[in-house]
Order: C-alpha cells, then sequence, then structure tokens
C-alpha cells in the first residue's frame, strides 16, 4: 500500500467518523407560527423560521457548525441587514438536549417557484441537510411608496410619499403605517392608521415628511412598516430608503477659511519682504586676509587705505 492510498483511506475514514457523529443530530426547520405547515409569505413580509438542533445520542456533541442560506427570491434579515447566509455554531450540547434559534426571512419580488429555506451542518464539514420552503404569492395590499429626494444636505427636509390601495376581493382592517426614523432624523409625521380598506378602496398621497439634524452625515436608512388584518390573518410589510446625507455647509466653510488664511499670508508677505532680499539691499564688506589692501566696494567705487 503506497502513501497515497493510505491517505485516501485515512481520509475516507474521517469523513465516515464525521458523518456518523453528526448522524446523532438531528436539525429541523419549521415556520415559528406552528398553526402553519408551510410559510406563505407576501412581497416584503417579514417571518421567522425556528431551526431546532437536537443530540439524539448518548454523549455530548461539540462544535457543531450550521450554515442557513436561501434562493434569489429571499432574504435574511440579520439586525436590519439583508444577507443570502448566515452561519452559526454551538460550542456544546448535551445528550437528549435542544438549541433553538431563529432566522427571520423576506421576501424580495414574487416568485412562481417556491423558494428554498436550507440549513447544511456537521462538524468538520457540511455533511448534512435539512430544508423547508416558502411560498411567496400576491399581496392583496398594493404599497406604492417613494422618497422624494434622497441625497441631502444638513438642515434640508424630505418626505416619504405613501399610497395603498386594497386590489384584492375582500375588505382589508387595521391597516397602518409607521415609520422608524434612525438618530439624526427627526420625523414631523411618521404613523398612520385606517381601520379599513373596502375591496377596490385606496388612500393616495399619504406624506411623512422629516428633517435632518445639524450634526448627521452619511448614508442613514428609514424603515417603513405597513400592516394590514386579511383572511389569512395579520401582516407586516417592511420598506427600506436610504438618505444619503452630504454636509456641503461644511465643506463651504473650509474653503472660506482657507481662502482667507491665504490673504492673510499673501499680505504678510507683501509688507514684510524676506531677508534675503534685504541683504541684497545693504553694502557687502570683503575683507581679504594676509593683505594689507582693504577694499570695500561702495557703489561701484574703490577705495584704498
Amino acid at each position: 500500500m503506497n502513501g497515497k492510498t493510505s491517505l485516501v483511506i485515512a481520509i475516507a475514514l474521517l469523513l465516515f467518523s464525521l458523518s456518523v457523529y453528526a448522524s446523532e443530530v438531528v436539525v429541523s426547520v419549521t415556520p415559528k407560527n406552528k398553526a402553519l405547515d408551510i410559510l406563505s409569505l407576501y412581497p416584503d413580509e417579514i417571518a421567522e423560521l425556528e431551526i431546532n438542533v437536537l443530540n439524539n445520542g448518548l454523549e455530548p456533541i461539540e462544535n457543531i457548525n450550521l450554515r442557513v442560506s436561501v434562493q434569489e427570491s429571499l432574504t435574511i434579515v440579520v439586525g436590519g441587514r439583508n444577507t443570502s447566509i448566515l452561519t452559526k455554531t454551538f460550542e456544546r450540547i448535551g445528550p437528549g438536549q435542544q438549541e433553538l434559534f431563529f432566522v427571520s426571512v423576506k421576501p424580495k419580488e414574487l416568485s412562481i417557484e417556491k423558494q428554498f429555506v436550507q440549513v447544511n451542518y456537521g462538524f468538520e464539514t457540511f455533511t448534512h441537510v435539512s430544508a423547508t420552503y416558502v411560498e411567496i404569492v400576491e399581496s392583496p395590499l398594493e404599497v406604492q411608496a417613494r422618497l422624494v429626494k434622497s441625497a441631502l444636505d444638513v438642515g434640508e427636509s424630505s418626505k416619504i410619499v405613501l399610497t395603498l390601495k386594497n386590489k384584492g376581493q375582500q375588505p382589508l382592517s387595521n391597516i397602518s403605517a409607521d415609520i422608524r426614523f434612525p438618530n439624526g432624523i427627526v420625523g414631523k409625521s411618521s404613523s398612520l392608521k385606517v381601520d379599513s380598506l373596502l375591496a377596490g378602496e385606496s388612500l393616495a398621497d399619504r406624506e411623512f415628511v422629516f428633517e435632518l439634524d445639524l450634526s448627521v452625515a452619511g448614508e442613514k436608512k428609514i424603515l417603513m412598516l405597513v400592516g394590514f388584518e386579511d383572511t389569512k390573518g395579520k401582516h407586516v410589510l417592511e420598506r427600506e430608503f436610504f438618505v444619503d446625507i452630504q454636509n456641503r455647509s461644511a465643506v463651504i466653510y473650509f474653503i472660506i477659511i482657507g481662502i482667507i488664511i491665504l490673504i492673510i499670508v499673501a499680505l504678510f508677505l507683501k509688507r514684510n519682504p524676506s531677508k534675503d532680499k534685504k541683504a541684497l539691499e545693504q553694502p557687502e564688506v570683503k575683507e581679504l586676509e594676509g593683505q594689507e589692501l582693504k577694499t570695500v566696494p561702495m557703489e561701484g567705487k574703490e577705495i584704498k587705505k
């Protein structure tokens, strides 16, 4: 048996042992709402999935790694950020014990095909997989929202204009819109509540005005949450808007200060000629060492002593 064959056998045995070890772990992915067998969501609607990691063996397991991934029409929401992959590690799970954690997912768009949420897990490598899928269906509430102006200077104001329309066949109830502004942005109006919208009825051009704080700069995210109830239950749709705050006033201020400094320096140099220029204007006296004759050049004449 040569060295290469021994290496291949060793790797195969290692993978087999890891696979057997991981087979003691059972991972399931289900909707957090236990009343649902399949998660059915509208575009921009956020829902939570429960991921259960169970040690089904007689020995504790250590350093079990999980990777949650979604297909292109879905996104994972973590701390207000959107991503397609989420990783997690459990350092130790005792025999017969389980660990739970929740993952928020949101459809980005309508999709005819079901979108899978997949959990790969294992120890040194991902050797096992568990999955569920999400149906993305059309919402009966049409949400049209736009940010009037996204590039702003410090102290300026802008607004979000919202239009809601019930394009379904059944009435919608408890309609609401809430705007969540980050630090540095002050909302003059941030909420809207309506008891119901009948089929075909709409609310047009509702404005949410906001102003910028004098100390804020950079890109800021504004979150809009639109809630309503239909025959399926309660729903919350999430929209994001990004504002680019450019502190042009500060730039202009520093430019003006720079110009003033240059003017002051120019005036100072004009009133105070350089030392080199003064030295050239003064008569120069040269003394020749070791000679009796001394010359003093003054106005082109030579004086002998």
